[in-house]
Parts: structure tokens; sequence; C-alpha cells
């Protein structure tokens, strides 16, 4: 199963939005619970959340539970909030059939809220 980080974005703001996720637990709710399962693990091994993950006989990641987000989860979600440089940066770094790695990613959009900010971006 491919990284699905506009999913990714999305837990993690519903996670932060606590028990009034609105309009995030309805766009959640448009991926299937293998998918979600799936991200959730790999969000966890990420060290982007705390959450309970089970699998199914295989050890594929069949249910998962966020119970928080981590500090550097909420870094995540602080860099990617912005709907603007998500896009922004989902065009430049998220090209289909471009590689690009979560460090590279989160580079970029360092870089894009630094520009906002007419911070220098090279450190």
């Amino acid at each position: 199963m491919k990284r699905d980080m506009d999913l990714v974005r999305l837990l993690l703001l519903r996670t932060e939005a606590g028990q009034d996720g609105g309009e995030y637990d309805l766009a959640a709710k448009k991926y299937d619970l293998p998918t979600r399962a799936h991200h959730i693990a790999i969000m966890q091994e990420a060290g982007l959340i705390i959450a309970l993950v089970s699998n199914d006989e295989k050890g594929i990641p069949s249910k998962g539970a966020i119970l928080r987000l981590t500090w550097q989860g909420h870094d995540f979600i602080d860099a990617a909030r912005d709907d603007t440089i998500w896009k922004k940066v989902r065009e430049k770094v998220m090209r289909p059939a471009a590689s690009f790695t979560f460090g590279i990613l989160v580079q970029a959009l360092k870089y894009e809220i630094k520009s906002r900010l007419g911070l220098p971006g090279d450190s």
C-alpha cells in the first residue's frame, strides 16, 4: 500500500481537533478501514503519534486508534496546517512519479513557512 500524505495530514488534524473532528471525521471516512489502519501504523513508526494498532492473522494492520500526537506530530501538523502552503508543497514535492522522503517534505514545508515570514530559508 502506498503512503498517502494527504491522509497522514488529515489524521493528524483530526486527532488535534479532539472529540469534535467535524470536517476531518467526514473526510477520513472516505478512506477504508484497512487504509486508515495502515497509515496509523506507519505514522506511529515515524514517531508522529502514539496509537493502538491491531493486526490480522497475516500481521497486517486491520484496526487502529490514535491516542495522541507526539511532539514531532505536533511539529509536522503545525508546518502542514495551512492549506495554501500544503497545496504548494504538494505540487512541488509530491508530484506523480516524483520520489520524496518524509524529511524532504518537512524541509519543504519549513522553507515555505520561513519564506512567508521573511526569514532565511536555508537553516
